[in-house]
């Protein structure tokens, strides 16, 4: 088993446990294969009621009795320890025993996950035990997951009173909610503390999906159309295109995460594309200008995407919509192919959001009284309706939108003067901190004595704010 690992025959994640599994087998001791326990796979060994020396391997297991060549034979009260059972599992599974087809076509697994609470008695008992009978290794890959610990880090046990019922925990917030959080922030190998926020952030994910659903019943009733009526999309905004570009973008960055197994990296990759994308910019771009075959498209394929994340949330609006027809179920759907759009036109709605987002930050300063100016006239109108201005009366001055040739903000000259005001107050504040945090991390006793945590938030936050200052100062 240890040459097997040192020559790479097993992929481990994180990387780091092939050194820990060669530890463990470099210092293994005997392993009994018995427990004295009443359940379990019973040993095929029969001893001789009349000379306890006496012994015989049978497979009539399921009697407690047996009788051989005249002779009355008692099984070993004994069963097989419950590692020795499991570590056969790869095989065992595949129906090694009868040579099925199964076995042949499976054997060695692709890829194999469990926790790394198991990893000595499972994870390399199934590779030793595969090496003693077929001199080949149980799986190309072993994945290896943190576990839940308590909000304190503590790992959970009946003696701590520690434990999360998650019974419970599904009774109020869902049984999607609670999924949710083992790939919210997965990585490899770490463990992760129960966090009721991020159940509750959960739960908030599968609303919205919930409202988007909401939203395309109340348009497909309105209309009197259902989404097996509508076709096949067809792009006719800028906003329809770029929608399809992030759907693909998004479905093509799953997968890969997926095929990599970055859960983490996945879920991060399909919550930004429902909350940020679909629901922030999409919906409400929609409200201006609907193109109900493109919102369809987009419903379903991030119904997809987020299936293996939320299967049961996904599963209830699939059926309820109709997808596909009454029996489709989206479980057996196939997984988003390829979608067709212009990235020209998907780029002039990045303009739009860049615009918007500018807009609403003076517009947090100022007020609504501003008007969008742009070379094209129907973009500047959308982006206006999506920063809610108000416009107004002698709007003669103008504020450049950084990163946008051409566009700008025009509002009254005392709206220009009040902004830039606020916006210097708001740089000396920014300095200020970003000298504290630089002291702060220059000292060299704070590095040393305070958590590793702390000094990260502040790595973090220090990073945060010369972005922001660099964004100030381009204005």
């Amino acid at each position: 088993a240890i040459e097997a690992i040192k020559q790479d025959r097993v992929e481990f994640l994180p990387s780091k446990r092939k050194q820990y599994a060669i530890e463990y087998l470099s210092g293994l001791r005997d392993w009994n294969i018995s427990r004295q326990i009443p359940w379990g796979i019973p040993i095929p060994a029969f001893q001789s009621v009349d000379n306890p020396s006496d012994w015989v391997f049978d497979d009539r297991v399921g009697e407690e009795e047996i009788i051989l060549n005249g002779k009355k034979y008692r099984r070993d009260p004994d069963v097989f320890d419950t590692w020795f059972s499991s570590s056969q599992f790869p095989y065992l599974a595949l129906g090694w025993a009868d040579d099925s087809d199964d076995f042949k076509k499976f054997f060695p697994l692709d890829l194999m996950i469990h926790g790394s609470d198991i990893f000595n008695p499972w994870g390399m008992r199934m590779i030793m035990m595969s090496l003693y009978v077929f001199d080949e290794v149980p799986f190309k890959k072993l994945y290896i997951h943190g576990m839940i610990r308590d909000a304190h880090g503590r790992k959970m046990s009946k003696s701590l009173g520690n434990g999360v019922n998650p019974n419970e925990v599904i009774s109020e917030y869902g049984s999607d909610a609670l999924r949710l959080i083992f790939p919210n922030g997965e990585k490899a190998g770490a463990h992760k503390n129960f966090d009721i926020k991020k159940v509750v952030e959960g739960r908030n994910f599968c609303n919205k999906l919930w409202n988007i659903a909401r939203f395309v019943e109340a348009i497909l009733d309105e209309k009197g159309v259902g989404v097996s009526d509508l076709g096949k999309y067809e792009p006719k905004t800028s906003a329809d295109h770029w929608i399809l570009a992030e759907l693909d973008l998004a479905t093509s960055n799953i997968d890969s995460a997926l095929s990599d197994l970055r859960f983490g990296d996945a879920y991060d990759e399909m919550y930004r594309l429902v909350w940020n994308k679909l629901a922030d910019w999409y919906i409400e771009a929609s409200k201006q200008e609907l193109n109900l075959s493109v919102l369809d498209c987009a419903l379903e394929t991030v119904l997809k995407l987020a299936h293996p994340f939320a299967p049961f949330v996904t599963e209830v609006i699939w059926q309820s919509l109709g997808f596909r027809g009454e029996e489709s179920m989206l479980v057996t759907e196939k997984w988003p192919e390829k979608l067709v759009y212009e990235a020209k036109e998907a780029e002039k709605f990045e303009k739009v959001i860049t615009a918007t987002e500018f807009a609403r930050k003076v517009k947090s300063y100022v007020g609504a009284k501003m008007e969008i100016s742009a070379p094209d006239d129907g973009l500047a109108e959308l982006s206006r309706k999506l920063s809610k201005l108000s416009g107004g009366d002698d709007l003669g001055s103008s504020l450049n939108i950084p990163g946008l040739d051409g566009w700008s903000l025009m509002m009254s000259s005392d709206n220009l003067d009040r902004y830039r005001t606020e916006i210097g107050k708001r740089v000396d504040e920014i300095q200020s901190k970003i000298k504290n945090l630089e002291a702060r991390l220059g000292n060299k006793s704070y590095i040393e004595k305070a958590p590793e945590k702390l000094v990260n938030e502040s790595k973090e936050e220090l990073t945060k704010l010369e972005e922001e200052l660099k964004e100030l100062k381009s204005e």
